[in-house]
C-alpha cells in the first residue's frame, strides 16, 4: 500500500468512528428513556438505575470511538492506538462491526505505509510545539523589556 492509499484509510476510519460514535450515544439515549419509561409500568423499582447503568457502555464506546476519530483525524500516534483498542472493541459487533475491527486491527497494528504515516507525524509536531512555546517565550521577554520603569540616575553631591 502506498502512502496515499494509506491516508484514504486513515480518514475513513476517522469518518467511520465519528458515525459510530453517534449511533452509540443514539442507542445509549435510546437505552436510558426506555428503560425510565418502563420503569412506571414494570413492578422492579430500580429498572431507570439499572437502565443507566446499562446505557454507560455503549456511551463510553462512543466517548472512545469520538476520541479515536479525531485522534485519528491529526494523525498522532494516540489515535492509532486508541484505534488499536476501538477496533478491539468493535469485534463484538458481529456482522459489520467484526469487519471494521478486524480490518482496523489488520491496517492500524500490521500496515507499515499506515504506521509510517504516524511515526511520520509525531516529530514534527514536538518540533512546532516546542517553536510555538519559544516564540511565545521571546514574546513575554520583550514585553517585560519595554516595560521596565527608567531608573533615574543620582546625582552624587
Amino acid at each position: 500500500m502506498d502512502k496515499e492509499g494509506a491516508l484514504t484509510v486513515v480518514k475513513t476510519y476517522a469518518i467511520i468512528f465519528y458515525i459510530l460514535s453517534a449511533l452509540d450515544f443514539l442507542g445509549a439515549l435510546f437505552i436510558m428513556f426506555m428503560g425510565s419509561a418502563l420503569g412506571g409500568l414494570m413492578p422492579f423499582p430500580a429498572m431507570p438505575f439499572v437502565s443507566g447503568a446499562i446505557a454507560l457502555i455503549p456511551l463510553i464506546m462512543a466517548v472512545l470511538l469520538f476520541i479515536a476519530g479525531n485522534n485519528l483525524r491529526k494523525r498522532t500516534e494516540t489515535g492509532r492506538i486508541l484505534a488499536i483498542i476501538a477496533s478491539i472493541l468493535l469485534l463484538t459487533s458481529f456482522p459489520i462491526g467484526t469487519v471494521i475491527g478486524a480490518l482496523g486491527i489488520y491496517f492500524f497494528a500490521f500496515e507499515p505505509a499506515v504506521k509510517s504515516l504516524f511515526q511520520a507525524r509525531q516529530p514534527s509536531v514536538i518540533l512546532t510545539s516546542q517553536k510555538a512555546v519559544s516564540r511565545h517565550t521571546r514574546k513575554v521577554k520583550r514585553k517585560t523589556a519595554k516595560h521596565k520603569p527608567a531608573r533615574k540616575k543620582r546625582r552624587s553631591r
